[in-house]
């Protein structure tokens, strides 16, 4: 009976000592795989958000064309309105003058 106690309990040490790494790394791999999830959420937001900076700054450079567009049909009608002789005056689209809000052409040029 001897024989066998010194190795049984020199077993349950090592089972022990063995179940205790076990739960020493356990919560360390949780960790670390928090961690790698996060640096992974973190990169895609970051990829995502510079997605998006760079899609407002194209929208901000077409809406710059659009409004240099507009104003240049602007004035052109406004050089128009002041050079022209006289009547019969031309038929604008009173939604395309509104649209160009601009209020110096004359109402009788208005459908």
């Amino acid at each position: 009976m001897n024989e066998w106690i010194v190795p049984a309990i020199s077993g349950l040490f090592l089972l022990g000592g063995a179940f205790l790494a076990f739960l020493g790394t356990r919560g360390k791999t949780q960790t670390d795989a928090k961690v790698a999830l996060e640096a992974r959420l973190d990169q895609r937001m970051s990829d995502e958000i510079a997605r998006l900076d760079g899609r407002i700054d194209d929208l901000k450079d077409e809406l710059k064309t659009k409004s240099r567009a507009l104003s240049a049909a602007t004035r052109i009608i406004r050089t128009l309105v002041m050079l022209w002789p006289g009547a019969p005056y031309p038929r604008l689209n009173s939604a395309d003058v509104d649209a160009l809000d601009d209020h110096t052409i004359p109402s009788a040029w208005r459908e």
